[in-house]
């Protein structure tokens, strides 16, 4: 059975994905540390679908200089909650989409059709 994993950028919208996507209309949604995920079937495939929580990346410049020798051009995408104290929920996010990518034979992004989307998935 193929598995396909979708990933969309808020809770609500994977919900919504998951019910267009399910044959029945009624995927079965899963919760893993906190973080809900779906699991809608269609004909011979097992369609995972969870989002992110907006951006659980960012750009951090890479090593330390004083800021006398700004701008800093060298930078690198790091997950939020090492950047920003914050965000140090959204940990669970990355670990749980991580995990779920494991047995996927197939990603989708299926974040907004537009620069922020494209970022966030």
């Amino acid at each position: 059975m193929i598995q396909t994993l979708i990933v969309c950028e808020k809770p609500d919208a994977a919900a919504r994905v998951a019910r267009a996507l399910d044959e029945d209309g009624d995927p079965r949604r899963l919760d893993t540390r906190g973080v809900p995920y779906y699991e809608a079937r269609r004909r011979k495939e097992t369609i995972i679908v969870c989002s992110a929580l907006g951006h659980l990346y960012s750009i951090d410049s890479k090593g330390r200089t004083p800021h006398r020798y700004y701008p800093i051009w060298d930078y690198r995408w790091e997950p939020k909650h090492l950047i920003d104290k914050k965000s140090a929920g959204l940990i669970r996010w990355i670990q749980t989409i991580s995990s779920l990518a494991r047995n996927a034979d197939r990603f989708i992004n299926g974040c907004d059709y537009d620069l922020e989307g494209s970022l966030i998935g």
